[in-house]
């Protein structure tokens, strides 16, 4: 089965992707299956319930960091 998900990181700039930035990304493959008993179930609601604490701390560290970063 092909991956089905995509994780897509781009940096804040305003406008459209020019070849500058083209060439500063990187496509990294994630070609690998988990196999259905090495699978954790809910694993996202899982890690919101256990992890909410660091979440929120991450969450925050970047808002921070977005508002005190200049273009």
């Amino acid at each position: 089965m092909p991956p089905q998900s995509c994780l897509l990181l781009l940096p804040g700039f305003k406008g459209s992707v020019d070849r500058g930035i083209q060439r500063r990304l990187a496509v990294i493959p994630f070609n690998r299956t988990i196999p259905v008993e090495e699978r954790i179930a809910d694993i996202g609601k899982r890690i919101a319930a256990e992890e909410a604490d660091l979440l929120l701390a991450w969450t925050v560290q970047d808002a921070v960091l977005a508002a005190f970063t200049t273009l």
